[in-house]
């Protein structure tokens, strides 16, 4: 890869850890753009693998031992995804059908439904699976609702525990403003669950509702960046909303702390 550096430099950097550039490598695919302005990379390509698609309905108890057993240390699994119904059946709109049509109409044809359909195309590629369109998950109009991509990691064994717990926060907003604030509210409280709670992390979302004690957190390494930071780039030429809110103190000298 190569990246102009804040003084007009041009460096070509690796992976490896021979290369004496390697921090700079890690620094800027991991950096927001903090470090540089990559101008060229050198992609390695693999092959692209025919993938047969399989599914399978199961309940989050029997999810975490049907993993570790099946998936985790399976080789020959390439890809490998589980969609969470969130909504307790007691609330989702299928049930509020009177009587118990609505949950017979869930279980016995919209499920079964969706899982034929899943299964109609068996044999894909890989590339094909990694490709799909964010359109397809937004909604005709953003003038009442959109969707916000959020990710939480967590070690498999806390993966139920996580669940249950992420039902109680999680909530539905409108796209208002002040939906979009109690949006950042029960976002800091899934971190807090996540990193907390049960010893995971979190991806770094476009929308910064993560304190900063939250972000040092989840992220010990930071401080090591900053000084990266200070050293390619002591003007803070390259600089960004992101690093205004997470990274001003330490580039001004000061170390940020979390206990």
């Amino acid at each position: 890869m190569k990246i102009v550096l804040a003084n007009g430099t041009l460096v070509k950097c690796t992976p490896l850890s021979d290369d004496p550039y390697s921090e700079v490598f890690f620094g800027s695919i991991g950096g927001y753009g903090g470090l540089g302005v990559i101008v060229e990379v050198t992609l390695q390509l693999t092959d692209n693998l025919r993938l047969e698609r399989m599914t399978r309905l199961m309940s989050l108890n029997e999810y975490e031992i049907f993993f570790r057993q099946h998936i985790r240390h399976n080789e020959s699994v390439k890809l490998h995804n589980a969609n969470v119904e969130l909504l307790p059946h007691a609330i989702s709109m299928w049930q509020r059908i009177p009587g118990k049509a609505g949950h017979w109409l869930r279980h016995h044809v919209i499920d079964p439904l969706f899982h034929y359909k899943a299964n109609a195309l068996v044999v894909t590629s890989q590339n094909y699976e990694i490709t799909y369109t964010i359109y397809d998950l937004e909604p005709m109009t953003r003038l009442l609702r959109t969707y916000g991509l959020q990710e939480y990691f967590v070690p498999p064994a806390n993966l139920k525990s996580f669940t249950v717990a992420m039902l109680q926060i999680f909530r539905n907003q409108l796209t208002t403003i002040g939906a979009q604030a109690e949006v950042g509210q029960w976002t800091r409280e899934l971190i807090d669950l996540a990193v907390t709670k049960n010893g995971g992390t979190y991806y770094l979302p476009y929308q910064m509702h993560a304190t900063r004690e939250q972000f040092y957190k989840a992220y010990p390494r930071v401080n090591q960046w900053l000084e990266l930071k200070k050293h390619l780039d002591p003007e803070n030429i390259f600089r960004n909303m992101f690093w205004q809110k997470y990274g001003q103190n330490s580039m001004n000298g000061e170390k940020n702390v979390v206990q």
